[in-house]
């Protein structure tokens, strides 16, 4: 314990992943009232979010550790609350200290974690630059959102708020231009695939195309291209989106049921079809199951529903199916070009659609709402 830097405090994946060099943390926390740091890491090529061994504090607060990724990936450290007192191990949950792991990189932090600084190699230097100079939009966008909950909270008029808002939107814009600003001037620069996430949604984009094609390659590829993919992926979704509206057809698809036969939409045709995207995994949308199975009662001779499950495990699905006893049609959802999920635009679970006899789209909805059936009691009467 009397030098901790020559005996490299431990840092062992749960998973059992090894321990060669390959990312060194370092540095010096004020105001860490235990001699132990956990540390969590999501894994960017993998999508998992594991947890890392702790992390062993000097009584100065001095701690070192090396890690060997193969890949980028966010770093969480959490300190561990004295005892075992399990609120403040939820505040600490909340409060970790964020640090891009980078192979071959260096990173040194200083501060307590509520103000703490990142320095280290270059890459450590250039986010904090970009850190610095965007801290001012970002704690005036920390402050109005605490004015806007507060004026919730009060009951102030909605238009108040929705100035509010519209002030941390043009504070969020402004760090969307300076990022932007930034990877266009530095292309090439590892910080600039890093601050992809400070852009505005929409934008994103145009951050990754700015971005030099070396790196997309080698380490700096594990964390750009699963991002690109994501935000590509995204813009799909919201341009397919545009299309999935009253009035336009639905857009024809085959996917396998239970027993593995292949159900398309048009074998439907001449019925109306209620299409519910689901997931075990969505309580709203198992909450939305009685009322869903009460109107397929009501006029299942006329309508039929296909339940399009998605995210799930096959063995989920088979099983929610059996569990919640659906008695519909029920398909799972295929991940690539053919993802329903991005063709109909969905951006929330569960969404529901109704298409008439025809194929074309009468009504969209995403959550669960009475409206829905409204709408449906309405279209059964025609």
């Amino acid at each position: 314990m009397k030098n901790l830097y020559s005996i490299i405090g431990l840092f062992l994946l749960l998973t059992g992943c090894t321990t060669k060099p390959g990312f060194q943390i370092s540095g010096q926390l004020s105001g860490v009232d235990s001699d132990t740091m956990f540390v969590y890491y999501l894994n960017m090529a993998k999508g998992l979010t594991e947890k890392c061994d702790t992390i062993v504090l000097q009584d100065n607060g001095k701690f070192a550790f090396n890690v060997s990724p193969d890949t980028v990936y966010p770093l969480a450290i959490i300190r561990k609350p004295s005892g075992n007192d399990m609120m403040e191990m939820a505040i600490a949950m909340f409060t970790p200290i964020h640090v891009l792991a980078v192979p071959g990189e260096e990173a040194i932090i200083t501060g307590d974690f509520q103000n703490y600084k990142i320095l280290g190699t270059q890459l450590y230097q250039d986010i904090d630059q970009v850190n610095t100079a965007i801290k001012p939009y970002q704690e005036e966008i920390n402050r109005l959102g605490r004015e806007a909950l507060m004026m919730e909270q009060r009951g102030v008029s909605a238009d108040s708020i929705k100035q509010v808002r519209a002030e941390q939107n043009r504070n969020q814009n402004q760090i969307t231009e300076y990022v932007l600003n930034y990877i266009k001037e530095n292309p090439k620069k590892k910080a600039s695939a890093t601050l992809l996430n400070y852009i505005i949604e929409d934008r994103r984009m145009e951050g990754v195309n700015m971005l030099d094609a070396s790196l997309f390659k080698g380490v700096m590829g594990t964390y750009v291209n699963p991002l690109a993919e994501s935000l590509r992926t995204e813009d799909r979704r919201l341009k397919e989106g545009d299309k999935i509206k009253k009035g336009s057809p639905a857009p024809d698809f085959t996917l396998k049921n239970l027993e593995g036969k292949a159900v398309s939409l048009s074998d439907f045709k001449g019925k109306y079809v209620i299409i519910d995207f689901w997931g075990s995994w969505c309580g709203y949308c198992i909450q939305g199951f009685p009322d869903l199975k009460e109107a397929y009662t009501k006029y299942k001779d006329r309508l039929e529903v296909i339940g399009i499950d998605c995210r799930d495990k096959d063995e989920n699905w088979r099983k929610a199916v059996e569990e919640h006893a659906l008695p519909w049609v029920n398909v799972k959802n295929e991940e690539g070009d053919n993802d329903l999920s991005v063709i109909y635009g969905v951006s929330g679970y569960p969404t529901k659609l109704i298409v008439n006899p025809e194929g074309i789209i009468e009504y969209v909805v995403a959550g669960e709402t009475p409206e829905f059936y409204k709408v449906l009691d309405e279209l059964m009467k025609s």
